[in-house]
C-alpha cells in the first residue's frame, strides 16, 4: 500500500469520525463519564456454540474483552501469548508464524502439512500458517481455548483453537479514531465507524487500521551491493466491512476482511559469518542481501494479501431449536524473500510463495431445552493451496564456502583468501578472483508442493444436567479428507556445474528433490474420528469442577519421502493421522462478591505419530513420523479487584513437554515450548475530577529456556528472560478523548525469537532477535 494511500485511508476515517460528531453532538449523545465497578468483569464466551460465561464453562479457556486487550496494547497473536497460560505464538515475520499450544507448535507452511491449532475468525478457520496472521482491531473478544478441541472447531483443533470474534454491527451511531507515534518509525492509525441503515432492521460497520515502523535492524552492505536500510519492520493495513440485517427470530451477518503486510525483509543473521566488517551478534548490524535478477529483481521484503467473505446466519425454529449457517471464502497469496545464509555472500538465497484458497458451508441445529442442550452439524470444505520456494547461490562462493570440508573442496588455492573473505564478512576480497573458477555466478532451483483437500465432517454435541449440580457432556466428530498431493523439483537455469564436478552425478546443489521437471501426484482418502468426555459439577453457585478425556486428530499427510543418494525425488510416503489423548481436571470459582476470579487445571498428555521436519539427503526437509511424546503440567489464572479503581491479574503455566525414550529424539524438550510462563499486571485508575480519569498498565511476562530445534541443539536455545511493560495516560471528557504513552521492553532485554533456520543446512545458522524498547504516544478519540 502506498504513502498516499494510507494517508486516504487516514483522512477518509477522520472525515467520517467529524461527520459522526456532529451529527452526535446534534443528537447530545455524548459518551458516559467513566465509572469505576466493585466487581470483576465476567467473559461471555461462545466456545461450546452458545452464549455461557467463561466461569461455567468446562473447559481451560482464557478470554479476553476488546476493552482487556486495548487496556493491554494487544494488536497481534504474539503480544496475545505473553498474557495467555498454554499458548507461545512465535511471528518471524506475518508470513512465518508458529502457534504452540501445551508444547504442539504448529507452523509449516508446506501446502500438504495440516495445522495443529485451528485458528478461527467469526467462525470461519484460518489456521493455514502463511494466512492466519491477522491484525486484531475492533475485537468484540478473543478466546484460547487449551486442549484438543477437534469436536468444536474441527480436524485443525489437535491441541487447541484461537477464536476471534469481531465486533459486529449494532444500532448506535458511532466512531472511533485512533493516530499514534513512537521511535523506530512507528506510526498508528486506527478507525471505527458504526450506523443504523434501516431503523430495527439494517446496521453497518467500517474498520481500518495501518501500523508501520521502519525495522529495527540496522543493514550495513558493501559499496555496490543493494539491499535495504533496515530489516524487521512492520506495514500493515487492513479493513473491514460488515452488515447485519435483523428481523424477528433471524439474524444475517455480512463481513469482508481485507489485509495486506508489505514490511521490510525479517533479519535471518548468520551466526557463524559476521557482517560486513562487524560480528555474528544477532543483536548488532546485519549485512543482507539477494540476487539483482533473482524473483525479477525484489529486494528482501514480505508482500502479503490476505481476504475474506463470511455470511452467518441465525435462524430461531422455536423456543428450544434453532439453526445457524456460516458460509465462507477466504484466499491468501504471500511472497517472502530472505537471504537464507544471513550474510553479505550469496550463499544461499531463497523465498516463498505460498497461496491458498477455500470455500467452505457449515450448517448446525441447535437445542437448548430443560436439562438438555446440544448441536449436531455438517461442515464441508474445498481448499486448495500450493507453495512455491526458489533457492539460489553463486556457486563460486558457494565452492569456496566448502572448501571448509576437505571432501567437499574444490579450489583450495583460494582457501587462505577465503577465510580472511568470510572472517572479515566482505566479499569484495574474492571478487576479483571468482571468474577463474569455471562454475555458475547464478544457479536457481526450486520445489513446488501443491495440495488439493475436499474435506466432510459430520459432529454433535451434547450436554445433560443429570442433577441440578451435575452433568455430563458428550461430542464426536467424523472427519474424511480426499486429499491430491503434488510435487515437482528442478534446476531454473540449467544443471549445477558445481555439483557435477563434486559427484559427477547430481544436476543441483541445493535442498531440492529433483523431478527433472515433471510433476508427481499421489491421492488418497483419510477418516478419523474425535471426541469430548466431560463430567461436571457445580457444588456453589461460584464453583465449578470438571473432569475431560477427549482425542484429538491432524490428519495423515502425503508427504516426499524419498531422496535418493544424487538428491533425486524417489516417491511419496503416507504418515499416519497424529493423535492426541487428553486428561484434564480443572477448577472454576468467583469470589469475595464477584471481585476475585479463579481459574486452575491440571493435564496429562500422551501423543501418538508425531508429525515433525528432518534434513534427508542433500538437505531436503521431508516430514516424519517421530513416535510417541508425552505432557503433563498445570495452568492458572486470577483476576482481581483490590479497589473499585484497582484490578490486578497474574497467569502461570507449567507444561513439561519430552518425547519418549523410545522416539527419534528420545526424552528432548518439544521445541518452542517452555517449561514455565507467568505474567502479571495492574491496571490502576485515579479519578482527577471533571470526567477525568489517569490510568496505569504495568505489565511483566517471563518464559523459560526455549529449544529452537527437535534436537535440543544446544547452539540454537533462548535462556529464560522476561519482559515489562507499561501503558499509562489520561481518559479526558468522560472516556470520549484518551491521551496514552507506551513503551515495550522496558529494560530493553535482549532475546532471540528464531534459530538455526534454512542457513544451518549449509553451515550458515541464522538467528533473528526479538524487538527492542519501543517508545511511543497514542491518541483515541471516541464520538
Amino acid at each position: 500500500m502506498t504513502m498516499t494511500m494510507k494517508r486516504a485511508l487516514l483522512c477518509a476515517a477522520s472525515a467520517m469520525a467529524l461527520v459522526v460528531a456532529g451529527e452526535a453532538k446534534a443528537q447530545e449523545a455524548a459518551a458516559a463519564p467513566v465509572e469505576a465497578s466493585s466487581e470483576v468483569e465476567q467473559v461471555v464466551v461462545t466456545a461450546q456454540k452458545r452464549s455461557e460465561r467463561n466461569l461455567e464453562v468446562p473447559i481451560n479457556i482464557t478470554a479476553y474483552t476488546g476493552s482487556q486487550l486495548g487496556a493491554l496494547g494487544v494488536r497481534d497473536f504474539e503480544a496475545l501469548s505473553a498474557f495467555t497460560p498454554g499458548l507461545i505464538v512465535q511471528e518471524q515475520s506475518p508470513n512465518n508464524p508458529g502457534f504452540v499450544i501445551r508444547g504442539l507448535t504448529s507452523d509449516s507452511g508446506e501446502s500438504n502439512i495440516e495445522p495443529r491449532v485451528s485458528v478461527y475468525q467469526d467462525g470461519v478457520s484460518i489456521s493455514r500458517s502463511r494466512g492466519s496472521v491477522v491484525e486484531l482491531f475492533d475485537v468484540e473478544r478473543i478466546e484460547v481455548l487449551k486442549g484438543p478441541q477437534s469436536t468444536l472447531f474441527g480436524r485443525s483443533a489437535l491441541i487447541g483453537a484461537i477464536n476471534v470474534i469481531q465486533n459486529k454491527p449494532d444500532d448506535e451511531l458511532s466512531a472511533t479514531l485512533t493516530a499514534g507515534i513512537g521511535d523506530e518509525g512507528q506510526r498508528l492509525g486506527e478507525f471505527v465507524f458504526n450506523t443504523p441503515v434501516i431503523e430495527d432492521s439494517l446496521n453497518m460497520r467500517i474498520a481500518g487500521i495501518t501500523r508501520e515502523n521502519d525495522g529495527f535492524v540496522e543493514n550495513v552492505l558493501p559499496s555496490g551491493i543493494e539491499g535495504p536500510d533496515d530489516l524487521s519492520g512492520t506495514d500493515l493495513w487492513a479493513v473491514r466491512g460488515a452488515m447485519e440485517f435483523n428481523a424477528p427470530g433471524v439474524t444475517f451477518d455480512l463481513i469482508a476482511n481485507f489485509q495486506q503486510d508489505t514490511p521490510t525483509g525479517t533479519s535471518f543473521k548468520s551466526g557463524v559469518i559476521p557482517a560486513y566488517y562487524g560480528d555474528t551478534d544477532p543483536f548488532s548490524f546485519a549485512s543482507l542481501n539477494t540476487f539483482g535478477g533473482f524473483e525479477g529483481g525484489k529486494e528482501l521484503s514480505i508482500d502479503r494479501e490476505v481476504w475474506g467473505v463470511t455470511l452467518l446466519g441465525d435462524i430461531d425454529i422455536n423456543a428450544e431449536f434453532s439453526l445457524s449457517t456460516i458460509t465462507a471464502y477466504r484466499r491468501f497469496e504471500s511472497l517472502e524473500i530472505f537471504d537464507a545464509d544471513g550474510s553479505a555472500f550469496n550463499l544461499l538465497e531463497a523465498a516463498e510463495d505460498a497461496r491458498g484458497h477455500e470455500w467452505s458451508q457449515e450448517v448446525r441445529l441447535n437445542y437448548e431445552g430443560e436439562g438438555i442442550r446440544g448441536f449436531i452439524g455438517v461442515n464441508y470444505a474445498d481448499e486448495e493451496g500450493s507453495q512455491r520456494a526458489p533457492l539460489a547461490t553463486d556457486e563460486r562462493l558457494f565452492a569456496l564456502w566448502n572448501n571448509g570440508d576437505p571432501a567437499n573442496g574444490p579450489v583450495p588455492a583460494l582457501q587462505g583468501l577465503a577465510t580472511l573473505a568470510f572472517a572479515s564478512g566482505d566479499p569484495s576480497i574474492l571478487a576479483p578472483y571468482l571468474g577463474a573458477l569455471g562454475f555458475k555466478s547464478y544457479h536457481v532451483e526450486e520445489y513446488i508442493n501443491s495440495n488439493e483437500t475436499k474435506a466432510l465432517d459430520l459432529f454433535g454435541d451434547i450436554t445433560v444436567d443429570i442433577t441440578d449440580d451435575f452433568s455430563v457432556t458428550g461430542g464426536l466428530r467424523w472427519s474424511y479428507e480426499d486429499k491430491t498431493t503434488a510435487y515437482a523439483g528442478y534446476p531454473v537455469n540449467g544443471s549445477s556445474a558445481l555439483a557435477m564436478y563434486l559427484s559427477g552425478g547430481l544436476v543441483q546443489t541445493l535442498a531440492v528433490a529433483n523431478t527433472g521437471g515433471a510433476t508427481f501426484a499421489q491421492s488418497g482418502e483419510f477418516d478419523g474420528f474425535t471426541w469430548r468426555l466431560i463430567a461436571e459439577y457445580e457444588p456453589a453457585d461460584n464453583l465449578n469442577l470438571y473432569a475431560s478425556y477427549a482425542r484429538g486428530r491432524r490428519p495423515d499427510i502425503i508427504e516426499v519421502a524419498d531422496v535418493n543418494s544424487v538428491g533425486t525425488f524417489a516417491g511419496f510416503a503416507v504418515l499416519p493421522d497424529e493423535t492426541v489423548d487428553s486428561f484434564e481436571v480443572g477448577a472454576k470459582s468467583t469470589l469475595l462478591d464477584r471481585r476475585l476470579n479463579l481459574e486452575g487445571s491440571a493435564f496429562y498428555y500422551t501423543y501418538d505419530n508425531y508429525q515433525t521436519t528432518v534434513t534427508g539427503p542433500g538437505g531436503f526437509p521431508v516430514y516424519v513420523n517421530a513416535g510417541q511424546a508425552t505432557s503433563y503440567g498445570l495452568e492458572g489464572q486470577v483476576r482481581t479487584r483490590l479497589t473499585d479503581n484497582l484490578q490486578a491479574f497474574a497467569t502461570y503455566a507449567w507444561n513439561h513437554g519430552r518425547f519418549d525414550e523410545d522416539s527419534a529424539f528420545s526424552e528432548n524438550q518439544l521445541r518452542l515450548s517452555p517449561d514455565h510462563a507467568f505474567s502479571i499486571g495492574f491496571e490502576a485508575g485515579y479519578t482527577l475530577g471533571d470526567g477525568t480519569m489517569l490510568f496505569v498498565v504495568p505489565t511483566y511476562t517471563w518464559k523459560s529456556k526455549v529449544f529452537f530445534e527437535e534436537d535440543n541443539d544446544p547452539r540454537f536455545v533462548q535462556d529464560g528472560f522476561g519482559l515489562l511493560n507499561l501503558r499509562a495516560g489520561l481518559e479526558m471528557e468522560g472516556g470520549a478523548v484518551t491521551a496514552t504513552l507506551y513503551g515495550t521492553n522496558l529494560l530493553d532485554e535482549d532475546y532471540i525469537i528464531d534459530a538455526g533456520n534454512t542457513g544451518d543446512t549449509i553451515g550458515s545458522p541464522t538467528f533473528i532477535r526479538g524487538n527492542p524498547r519501543l517508545l511511543g504516544v497514542e491518541f483515541t478519540g471516541r464520538f
